[in-house]
C-alpha cells in the first residue's frame, strides 16, 4: 500500500492510498520487475490525485530483501521508472526544482514484516515535524525473484559473542503465547474472525478504489492483472487444525502450496514445513524451551 502524505499545518494528512494486487509465488507477477511493480502505485497516485510529481520531496519504501532486482535503493529508482523526472542531461531552466528534473530522492528501509508500515510512519513524522511537506511512502517485496532469506541473513559471529540464542518470529510468538496465556484455539479464532471481516469488506467492494490494475507481461504476452488468487478469503478449510502425530497433538496451518506442522514434546517445539504437491517434509526446525 502506497500513501501520499501532505502537511496539514502541524499534522500529516493521507491524501490517497493505493496498492497493486497481491501476487502469488511464481504467479501473475513472476515476469514483472520489482522496480516496475513499485512504480505502478506512484503512477496511480499521480493520475488519481492530479499533483505535479515535482512537489514530492521524498519517497520512503520498505523492502526486506534489498538485493538483486530490488536492490540499489528501490525507493529512488521506482519514481524514475514511474516517469517522475526528466533526463539527467537536460539543462535546468530558471526556477526548476531538483526533484522536478531528476525525480524525488528516496530511501529504503527494513523493519522486516513491518517495513511498509514503518515507511508511512517515518514519512508522517517528517511531515509533522515540518521537515517536509509532501512525501510518498509504501513498500515493495518480490519474493519470487528475491526469496526471503536470500540476502544471507543478518547474524554475524559477533552477535553470538553477546547473545547465546537467536529468537526469530516463530520462537517469539511461542514465548509471547506462553507468557501471557494465549491459547492456540483463541489465536486461531481471532485469525479466522479477521479473515472473515476482510472477506466481508472485500465482497462489499470497500477495497475496489484501493487496488489498481497492473499492465505487465506474463510468459511473453501483454496482460492486465486486476486480481490474483492471493486476493481470496482463507476460509475454514485453510484454518489451522489439530491432528495426531504418533499420539501427540500437532497443529497444522495450510498455506496453499505448503503447510506448517507444529508440535511440542518434552519441552521441544518442532516445526515441519510440508510440500503440498508431494506431502514430503522440506524443512524441519526444533527448539528447546528455556
Amino acid at each position: 500500500m502506497n500513501a501520499l502524505l501532505v502537511s496539514g499545518m502541524s499534522d500529516a494528512v493521507i491524501v490517497d492510498a493505493v496498492r497493486t494486487p497481491f501476487g502469488d509465488r511464481d504467479g501473475a507477477f513472476r515476469d514483472t520487475h520489482p522496480q516496475s511493480l513499485a512504480a505502478e502505485p506512484l503512477r496511480a497516485l499521480e493520475s488519481r490525485v492530479g499533483f505535479d510529481p515535482s512537489v514530492v520531496e521524498d519517497v520512503v519504501y520498505g523492502c526486506v530483501t534489498p538485493k538483486g532486482d530490488q536492490g540499489s535503493n528501490v525507493a529512488r529508482i521506482a519514481p524514475l521508472v514511474a516517469g517522475w523526472g526528466e533526463e539527467l542531461g537536460d539543462d535546468p531552466e530558471p526556477g526548476d526544482s531538483y526533484s522536478g528534473r531528476h525525480g524525488p530522492p528516496g530511501v529504503q528501509l527494513n523493519r522486516m514484516c513491518g517495513s511498509g508500515q514503518q515507511a508511512v510512519n517515518f514519512a508522517a513524522g517528517q511531515v509533522r515535524a515540518g521537515f517536509q511537506d509532501v512525501v510518498v511512502a509504501g513498500g515493495v517485496e518480490h519474493m519470487t525473484r528475491e526469496p526471503m532469506g536470500s540476502d544471507g541473513g543478518t547474524m554475524a559471529e559477533a552477535y553470538h559473542d553477546h547473545y547465546e540464542e537467536l529468537v526469530p518470529q516463530g520462537e517469539s510468538a511461542e514465548r509471547i503465547a506462553e507468557r501471557w496465556g494465549f491459547s492456540r484455539e483463541h489465536l486461531d479464532a481471532l485469525a479466522a474472525e479477521s479473515q472473515s471481516r476482510w472477506a466481508d469488506a472485500w465482497k462489499a467492494g470497500r477495497y475496489d478504489d484501493q487496488v489498481v490494475p497492473v499492465d505487465t507481461e506474463l510468459d511473453g504476452e501483454n496482460v492486465t492483472v486486476v486480481s490474483t488468487t492471493s486476493e481470496r478469503f482463507r476460509g475454514e478449510s485453510e484454518n489451522a487444525s489439530t491432528v495426531q502425530i504418533d499420539g501427540r497433538n500437532a497443529s497444522v496451518t495450510d498455506f496453499g502450496d505448503r503447510s506448517a506442522v507444529f508440535w511440542t514434546e518434552d519441552d521441544v517445539i518442532t516445526v515441519v514445513i510440508v510440500d503440498g504437491s508431494t506431502d514430503r517434509a522440506v524443512e524441519v526446525a526444533e527448539r528447546v524451551d528455556v
